[in-house]
């Protein structure tokens, strides 16, 4: 059985969610004689906010979910109204926590939101919290306040990593129960992008942290996965084995933006993550990117286990 959501995680209302929780786990599952084994998100979020509707991280928290699907000017005017403004301000810690009237995924709590793109240079790079305590006001009113003061163009970053997450992380790849790799079929298009998933484990974990050997590190995310579900002709680089194969560039290799687009049936709006370092994708001994330009060729086919 292959899941995902073991790991490092520290949750606000998951405070046995640790590694040493996560270990016992799988240990109890092994002496059931049960083999499972978890997908391991070895990167933290780090996702843009901004205050329209492209914004899905605070479905947790009504009045804020109601506010961002506005059109722009409403929007402005909810934000400027003292009333509104009074049921925002503690709304976010306040988030929902009933299972019966919506989800309880947490929002960004505000040390981990940063000021992204500004045309202040004396608060861009700083946290939310950090600059409310500052000024002595709630959190939310300097974000809005901020947002309110460039047209709502101000842009927010969420990020989760903490020295916990850190070693967490660091301990818990080393465990050969744990799958490096993200993958939740789609579901958070919208709110991330966790396709620089590999870039970041090689630049993050084998290259900066030294975690593993670029060789290791390689065969964690290509062999041990394709073995773990049958695919033993594939993850290898050997004479009569697929070729399928990433080059890149170890020196400067790993995740690099994210961009929001509508390219999706429909014009749906997804982020979509650019990474740096990658020349070519070979599929079937065949480049169908170089250069991050796609050539037009489709040597692909759909993989079964067990079957060449």
């Amino acid at each position: 059985m292959i899941i995902q959501g073991l790991g490092g995680r520290n949750k606000v209302d998951a405070p046995t969610a640790t590694w040493e929780a996560s270990k016992a786990f799988l240990d109890r599952a092994a002496v059931a004689g049960a083999p499972v084994y978890s997908m391991l998100i070895a990167r933290p979020f780090d996702r843009p906010i901004t205050i329209d509707e492209t914004n899905f991280h605070y479905l947790a928290v009504p009045s804020w979910d109601e506010m961002l699907k506005l059109p722009k000017e409403p929007r402005l005017a909810r934000l400027r109204d003292p009333e509104a403004r009074a049921t925002l301000r503690d709304a976010v810690e306040r988030y929902n926590r009933d299972p019966s009237k919506g989800t309880t995924v947490p929002p960004p709590l505000w040390d981990a939101v940063f000021v992204d793109e500004t045309t202040r240079g004396d608060v861009q790079g700083r946290s939310i919290r950090e600059l409310a305590d500052e000024r002595g006001v709630a959190p939310a009113d300097v974000m809005l306040d901020l947002a309110l003061d460039e047209d709502l163009e101000t842009r927010f970053r969420w990020r989760t990593e903490s020295p916990d997450w850190t070693a967490a992380v660091a301990e818990a790849q080393l465990d050969g129960r744990m799958i490096v790799g993200t993958s939740d079929g789609g579901a958070h298009l919208a709110r991330d992008d966790g396709a620089d998933w590999s870039s970041y484990f090689l630049r993050s974990w084998v290259l900066d942290r030294h975690v593993w050997t670029l060789e290791d590190g390689i065969r964690q995310i290509t062999q041990v996965p394709a073995a773990l579900i049958g695919l033993t002709d594939r993850g290898v680089v050997r004479p009569g084995a697929w070729a399928d194969l990433m080059v890149f560039d170890p020196d400067t290799v790993g995740p690099w933006r994210k961009e929001f687009v509508h390219d999706l049936p429909g014009g749906v709006g997804r982020f979509k993550a650019f990474g740096r370092g990658v020349h070519a994708t070979v599929v079937n001994g065949v480049p169908i990117v170089r250069e991050g330009e796609l050539t037009g060729a489709l040597p692909g086919q759909v993989v079964r286990p067990g079957q060449p």
